[in-house]
């Protein structure tokens, strides 16, 4: 959800969540750590291969905008959650919106993931 009129420019944190394709759960595999009872927070996570490109786009962030940084994110089986931190420092060449920044992610995440399909002639949907 998005306020209206609200510059998603300006300086701030901003908590992000962004799902899978019908919320699939294909970004990793979560288990309950040996002997741990059900409510017990120690889990074991494993990446698959479209989670380790999610988490590797996600690190990259800083690094295609000047302004931007990175705070806690956690990748769920079927979403990733995280914050961005924008940070207009004066040699930020026009600021981006949070739009923007979300847009490319997704589209470099998507490019690394057809590009893994297609090397492996894996016979996938190339939707993430």
């Amino acid at each position: 959800m998005r306020l209206i009129k609200y510059d998603y420019s300006k300086n701030g944190y901003y908590y992000i969540t962004i799902c899978s394709k019908n919320r699939e759960d294909i970004f990793c595999e979560i288990k309950n750590a040996v002997g741990a009872p059900l409510a017990c927070a120690r889990v074991n996570v494993k990446l698959s291969k479209i989670g380790r490109i999610i988490e590797k786009q996600w690190n990259d962030i800083p690094n295609q905008y000047k302004n931007i940084e990175l705070d806690e994110y956690i990748i769920m089986p079927n979403h990733i959650h995280g914050i961005l931190i924008i940070n207009k420092r004066a040699e930020a060449s026009a600021a981006p919106t949070i739009s923007h920044i979300i847009r490319l992610y997704k589209s470099k995440c998507t490019m690394d993931y057809l590009s893994y399909v297609n090397a492996n002639n894996l016979n996938i949907s190339g939707k993430i």
